[in-house]
């Protein structure tokens, strides 16, 4: 799906037109997308009284309790992206060093919120699913050398 590094890959690898493939996964993405959007749609909703609207006098349903609170964690994710757009628009980080800052931000949300137990854990969790991918991207990497030196094209195969 682009804009993707394995978009960028493919065409390097098989001499083909990276704008062709970007239009090419766009539309395949586009599709993906709108039978996803019927798939949730056909799905029934789970029942939870919990989740059961509050209606005022005129019968207009106004804000819950739990939805107060979900709007209430959003202000990290709000936070971050502030930070990082307002230190990027002013020449305080480059592209490079705003991932720095987006994960730092990330990890103090996230040591106030859990505490350091828990982002501990959840940190060596995200490290072996990095390694994980690491592991995947360095297995096609073989791969991706022989179709390169193969000198085969997508429309050999279309």
């Amino acid at each position: 799906m682009p804009p993707s590094i394995g978009l960028l890959l493919a065409a390097a690898a098989t001499d083909q037109s990276v704008g062709a493939l970007w239009t090419h996964g766009a539309v395949a993405a586009l599709v993906l997308t709108a039978f996803m959007l019927v798939a949730v749609r056909l799905t029934p909703p789970a029942r939870d009284e919990r989740a059961q609207a509050v209606t005022d006098a005129n019968g207009d349903a106004e804000a819950t309790p739990d939805g107060r609170r979900a709007l209430l964690g959003l202000l990290p994710v709000v936070a971050v992206a502030l930070a990082l757009l307002g230190s990027l628009r002013f020449g305080l980080v480059t592209a490079t060093e705003a991932g720095v800052v987006a994960v730092a931000l990330g990890m103090v949300f996230a040591l106030l919120r859990t505490g350091i137990a828990r982002t501990l854990q959840t940190a060596a969790e995200a490290a072996v699913q990095s390694g994980r991918v690491l592991i995947l991207i360095a297995a096609a990497a073989p791969v991706a050398f022989l179709v390169a030196i193969s000198c085969l094209s997508a429309s050999d195969f279309l």
